[in-house]
């Protein structure tokens, strides 16, 4: 994009230099024209009165003479009648013109009892307007050169937000809802940045509501199934109870226990299933990004990271809301504490995921503050929405991430 619009401002710039000049030029050449008109009269004038002078001193009038008068671009005519016409042209003339009303100029002066005429080339007034091309050239690089420069910042300044969305784009993608979204005037990226802040409000709100469905799913379906377990083992228990109420009962226990289990697995599948399909990534790829992060951030401190990755390393997750938890509790971990940090990765018997962060010695007190609110608290949010949660141990020095496959 930025390349497109420094080559549109290159273009745009060129062709407007290019039509100034041209309108210049057309308007100049009007001008340019009339002043060598006015010049060439005058030379003729000039010209008329010295061969007057000449004729009169009785001396002859011929090419030599008028040679070393007339100038290198002009040809002269001096017509005598009842004698041949003296023809003389300048070394620059180009060809000759014998026809009134083609482009070239023309004069024509009253000469010891002739006429004189005398005629310009009309390509001189073009040679006067071009013939400095190397200021044109000039001109020409300076303004492909400032167009090109004033083009980039200007394509930087309009591409930086695009570049930002597309970045949010790809995180809401991979299940991050927490967006970083640009501050700018532009009318088009505050609607994209609007757009996205809605979709990462559905999709939070999506995410809620089945949370709340799951939980009340596994309350009104389980208690009442447990209760009428309870009461057919009361029936079970009974002395009275014939053998043919006994296989029954046993059978509808057996129904109750089927219908628990596939309650269960709902309960489970909601509970667990994946927010973003597609967006899931192998834990050790989740593992290795997180810690290149943190490796990245902390390393301009000269604090090491290392981090060790347990359980099935095949186990996959949403990583958005991993990376926006371990953002937060970086920036925690980045302001409070100091010396090398500890982070270990483990994928449960029952696919949650397990995060300790660890370090030693603790610089300041007080947290940080993001928004208003300390990250840590707002990654313990972020946990619970999730199905998850976020522990301090009372010894400071670790922070505690559990959360289900998502």
């Amino acid at each position: 994009m930025r390349e497109r619009l420094t080559l549109a401002f290159v273009a745009v710039a060129v062709v407007l230099v290019t039509v100034a000049i041209l309108v210049r030029a057309y308007a100049l050449s009007g001008d340019l024209r009339a002043d060598k008109s006015v010049d060439l009269h005058a030379e003729a004038a000039s010209l008329a009165s010295a061969i007057d002078e000449r004729t009169a001193a009785g001396k002859t009038v011929d090419a030599t003479f008028l040679a070393r008068i007339i100038g290198p671009d002009v040809r002269a005519v001096y017509h005598r009648a009842g004698l041949p016409d003296v023809v003389v042209m300048g070394s620059d003339f180009p060809g000759s013109a014998t026809l009134a009303g083609n482009d070239d100029l023309w004069a024509v002066a009253d000469a010891a009892g002739g006429r004189l005429t005398m005629t310009e080339a009309g390509t001189v007034v073009p040679d006067l307007m071009t013939g400095d091309t190397t200021s044109l050239v000039l001109l020409f690089v300076l303004v492909t050169l400032v167009a090109g420069g004033l083009g980039y910042f200007v394509a930087r300044w309009l591409s930086a937000p695009f570049c930002q969305l597309a970045i949010v784009a790809a995180g809401l993608g991979r299940g991050r809802f927490a967006l970083d979204l640009p501050r700018t005037r532009i009318p088009e990226a505050r609607a994209i940045a609007s757009a996205l802040e809605s979709s990462s409000a559905q999709l939070q709100e999506r995410i809620a509501r089945e949370r709340q469905m799951a939980e009340h799913a596994s309350h009104v379906l389980r208690t009442p199934l447990t209760s009428l377990r309870l009461e057919l083992d009361d029936v079970l228990g009974q002395a009275e109870a014939s053998d043919e109420m006994r296989a029954a009962v046993e059978r509808c226990v057996q129904r109750i226990d089927q219908l628990d289990a596939v309650t269960g697995e709902l309960v489970e599948l909601a509970r667990h299933g994946s927010l973003l399909v597609g967006a899931e990534i192998p834990l050790r790829e989740l593992a290795t990004q997180s810690t290149q992060r943190w490796a990245d951030e902390l390393g301009q401190r000269d604090r090491a990271v290392t981090a060790t990755v347990e359980g099935d390393l095949d186990t996959s997750y949403t990583p958005g809301p991993v990376e926006q938890i371990l953002d937060l509790v970086l920036l925690d971990v980045g302001h409070r504490t100091r010396g090398p940090v500890k982070m270990i990765f483990e994928a449960g018997t029952d696919s949650h995921l397990r995060i300790v962060v660890s370090w030693r010695g603790v610089a300041r007190p007080h947290p940080a503050r993001v928004d208003g609110a300390q990250p840590l608290v707002r990654a313990r949010a972020v946990a619970m929405a999730l199905g998850g949660r976020l522990e301090e141990p009372p010894a400071g020095d670790s922070v505690w991430v559990r959360l289900p496959r998502r």
